[in-house]
């Protein structure tokens, strides 16, 4: 989206959740405390604002460079802790693993590293629910996580250890299969046999009724696990997140392993 149509987008959701109220009432409870260090955040919220309205004027729209550090709206968004601004920036397509460059003190952080940093507990879960932020992203988000405040930062560092953990999951749950896989060199993956979230053959395939789209069941449940509520194949939000088996997927996986068995023989 760009020119007219993004700044309508941007500025409608500033000034809709502005009006009439202070941008600190707009702020998640939950965020951590700031630091003293950090008490010049509040007063940077017009500048803020103004900023993430600029993306307008630009023709790089929501991933322009604010400055050289490498700032870009959804970066400053998640500093601030504008809950309502950062899903409107993800919906624009801004990049969730975008980073700040090498001259930011703070290091080559994601916008995933900044709102941990700042203890913005539910853009944490916005980013990586919302926009596919990459929590492996560096090892700088263990110390950023940390560095933010006091009281709630556990609850921070509980919703990006949770979203490890699924993965850790989906690992051990797919070992043999990967194994099998790898071991019968199968070269031509077809296309619809493969899961949209991990791009293998899969093992136990199921339909979400949400959105038709069939995927390896322990990948799409660890999906919703993470509180992720949006489709992996379309973005899409999932009315209903029910999971049915494709039997005829099943059977055709089941036809193409046997048939590479034998030839293996």
């Amino acid at each position: 989206m760009r020119g007219a149509a993004l700044a309508v987008a941007i500025c409608a959701t500033c000034a809709a959740q502005w009006r009439g109220r202070s941008v600190k009432n707009t702020r998640s409870s939950e965020d951590d405390p700031l630091a003293a260090k950090f008490s010049w955040i509040p007063s940077n919220d017009a500048f803020a604002l103004n900023k993430i309205a600029q993306a307008s004027q630009n023709k790089e729209g929501v991933e322009y460079l604010i400055d050289k550090e490498g700032y870009r709206p959804l970066h400053l968004a998640a500093q601030q802790g504008f809950v309502e601004v950062v899903p409107e920036l993800l919906r624009l397509g801004a990049d969730a693993n975008a980073r700040l460059s090498d001259l930011a003190p703070q290091g080559r952080m994601t916008v995933l590293h900044v709102a941990a940093f700042y203890g913005r507990v539910e853009i944490v879960r916005q980013l990586i629910r919302d926009g596919g932020a990459d929590i492996d992203a560096g090892a700088t988000i263990g110390r950023a996580a940390h560095a933010a405040a006091k009281s709630k930062k556990l609850e921070t560092d509980e919703v990006l250890d949770n979203v490890a953990r699924h993965q850790s999951v989906l690992e051990e749950e797919l070992r043999e299969h990967r194994a099998e896989i790898a071991r019968l060199r199968i070269r031509e993956l077809p296309e619809d046999l493969c899961c949209s979230i991990t791009c293998e053959i899969m093992k136990d395939p199921v339909m979400c009724v949400g959105d038709g789209h069939t995927y390896e069941r322990v990948a799409i449940e660890q999906w919703l696990a993470t509180g992720r509520g949006t489709s992996p194949a379309t973005n899409e939000r999932l009315e209903n997140t029910s999971l049915v088996t494709n039997h005829m997927a099943k059977k055709l996986i089941a036809a193409l392993l046997e048939e590479h068995r034998r030839r293996a023989k």
